[in-house]
């Protein structure tokens, strides 16, 4: 491949934000990960920004962010099991949010695997604080999210979140 994408892919974020994926089809097993890495980082970064926008002041679109089959899991517990429940859980169950991100790693997850993707998927992992409702303190959070590639038209694939992490840190 030597620096060579076989295709390019927008995706799309929801609140207009939107970045290019660069999705490696038919690449000879005998490649490094350098571009998969810079894609996820780049990746990562627009999502996480995308993401907690949207969790912070348009929650009732965070199901857009979600793939159909997603899981949640919330403090250890899983709290969802497909994506009209995670949106239920999240909008119905949490106060008003306001999230300060301190970190965001992102890593590519080599196509196949566990999720069977024949994509590159992304591992996004966030570090921050999150205020609930009128409380005066912040609470630190971990959240990761496994992000899969998912086509949606003829050169088009957004990322949806398949599985999403949250602990609050002490």
């Amino acid at each position: 491949v030597h620096g060579k994408f076989s295709k390019v892919v927008r995706l799309q974020g929801q609140l207009g934000g939107s970045f290019l994926f660069k999705m490696m089809i038919g690449v000879p097993t005998a490649f490094t990960t350098e571009h998969h890495e810079q894609t996820a980082a780049a990746a990562g970064k627009n999502f996480k920004d995308l993401f907690y926008k949207c969790f912070d002041s348009h929650r009732n679109d965070i199901h857009f962010y979600y793939a159909e089959t997603a899981i949640l899991l919330w403090n250890g517990t899983v709290a969802a099991d497909n994506q009209a429940r995670i949106s239920d859980f999240l909008i119905k169950s949490l106060p008003s949010t306001r999230h300060e991100i301190h970190t965001v790693e992102s890593q590519p997850i080599q196509p196949g695997g566990a999720l069977h993707s024949p994509l590159c998927n992304i591992m996004v992992v966030v570090h921050g604080s999150v205020q609930y409702g009128s409380e005066q303190v912040a609470r630190n959070f971990q959240q990761t999210f496994i992000l899969c590639p998912m086509a949606v038209g003829t050169g088009e694939a957004k990322l949806k979140i398949v599985h999403d992490c949250f602990r609050l840190i002490g």
